[in-house]
């Protein structure tokens, strides 16, 4: 067992500071054989030389430090015992502080939401630092890797790694496997291009026989995958450019909403999922909440929030989902909103609105990593909160959904259709060019 004797006699002073609050500072003095302006002076040094050993120590408040010892003595702990736990409290707090460290460290390096899953050799080497230091004062390994949440495994691995290569034994290796099946080579594809090029009539079956008996490459290369290489570098016409890139907008007075649930997280017993609702123009984010189940009542209740909040739009659009059918459309009709039901198979008629729930699935740290509900509430909601006010979007010319829901104007791309919805033989109609420049229409019941 450790004794009082082996540390430093500010420490010795400041531990029988906080370890005896009934005795006055000239009492102390006694015991040492100074004077109470020198024991002020080595409880001072002590505090400072605590807190450069860890900033974040809980020990900041010596009141704290004197309430937590004392109940180690009304446990009848001996004085080495209190130093001794004294001593892994320290190390565990300086163990957490460099954790923590590390992680800010990789955090400003690459990106905010970096996890902490890979340290540095020199992080593992103070981590073993302090596991040798802990388990000095009687600490076990089980203790130290849940304080630190490190595996025993892992930690075990560092030190037998560590002893054996020194620190280029903790150098973090990467994971990329040495070979990829299922990558073609540069040189490979740099020759199938060559070969689109110079025999643009070819079959794929052609190009692979070529490849494949050539002794210049000699490669065998699938047709499925000669396919893909030649589609990625087909050179579009402009017509066909533009036919991909054809969008579609409402004319300007025609409010409306689209709306659609993403999931979170999907178990064997439940499903986690985000019900949101967007302003088709702006594609400002109205709603964002979070559900276990999904339904009819539970869409219309928060729409109708909503048409209090902002008004009614004219009509919603939603896919096929089973909360976004009759029932739904009914419950609109009521209250005289159109429900526009996308086409079956076709999910290009949300296309903006999934874009917001790619863009948010960015954003917030995975649910199934942390399993923490209010967490993914704080995190959806400073998402909507920025997506609103700062994030600006080509679409928008740059400007924030805020400020185009607000009335700021926007310009259009050349290659969008705007449609205006018209009444006619008891109908609701949208007429428009679909991508190949054909006539279509979609129609709705009128609502009466």
């Amino acid at each position: 067992m450790s004794s009082i004797i082996d540390i430093h006699p500010d420490i010795q002073t400041f531990i029988k500071y906080v370890s005896s609050p009934e005795k006055s500072l000239a009492k102390i003095g006694e015991d040492f054989g100074i004077s109470k302006q020198a024991v002020s002076k080595k409880i001072k040094k002590a505090k400072e030389f605590l807190d450069l050993y860890s900033s974040r120590s809980s020990f900041a408040d010596i009141n704290d430090l004197q309430l937590e010892l004392q109940v180690l003595k009304s446990k009848n702990q001996t004085l080495t015992g209190l130093v001794a736990k004294l001593r892994q409290l320290l190390i565990i707090k300086s163990s957490k502080l460099h954790l923590l460290t590390a992680l800010l460290d990789k955090a400003l390096a690459f990106m905010p939401k970096l996890k902490l899953k890979r340290l540095a050799w020199y992080n593992k080497v103070y981590l073993l630092d302090m596991l040798e230091k802990f388990q000095k004062t009687g600490g076990s390994l089980k203790a130290f890797c849940k304080a630190i949440d490190k595996s025993q495994s892992t930690i075990l691995a560092w030190k037998k790694a560590y002893k054996e290569k020194g620190k280029n034994g903790l150098v973090d290796k990467a994971t990329r496997p040495k070979n990829f099946g299922n990558k073609v080579p540069s040189w490979i594809k740099a020759q199938l291009i060559m070969l689109f090029l110079k025999f643009p009539e070819w079959t794929e079956y052609q190009y692979h026989s070529y490849i494949k008996h050539s002794p210049l490459t000699n490669w065998y290369i699938s047709i499925p995958t000669i396919k893909k290489i030649k589609e990625t570098h087909k050179i579009l016409s402009e017509e066909e450019k533009n036919r991909i890139t054809k969008r579609w907008a409402f004319t300007q007075g025609t409010e409306a909403w689209t709306m659609d649930y993403t999931t979170i997280l999907k178990t064997p017993n439940y499903s986690l999922k985000l019900l949101t609702i967007s302003d088709v123009k702006s594609r400002y984010l109205l709603n964002a909440s979070i559900h276990l189940e999904t339904n009819t009542k539970q869409v219309i209740n928060i729409l109708e929030d909503l048409f209090i909040k902002h008004g009614k739009p004219f009509l919603i659009k939603a896919d096929n989902g089973p909360e976004f059918r009759m029932d739904c459309k009914s419950k609109l009709e009521d209250a005289s909103v159109y429900l526009l039901s996308s086409p079956g198979y076709y999910g290009q008629f949300c296309g903006a609105h999934e874009r917001i729930h790619k863009t948010l699935k960015t954003f917030i740290t995975q649910f199934s990593k942390h399993q923490n509900l209010s967490q993914l509430l704080d995190e959806v909601n400073k998402f909507t909160e920025q997506y609103n006010n700062d994030m600006k979007n080509d679409y928008l010319n740059g400007k924030t959904p805020f400020e185009v829901f607000n009335g700021a104007e926007i310009t259009l791309s050349k290659n969008t259709e705007l449609i205006s919805p018209y009444k006619k033989d008891n109908e609701l109609r949208f007429k428009f060019q679909n991508r190949n420049n054909l006539p279509a229409r979609v129609s709705l019941p009128l609502i009466k």
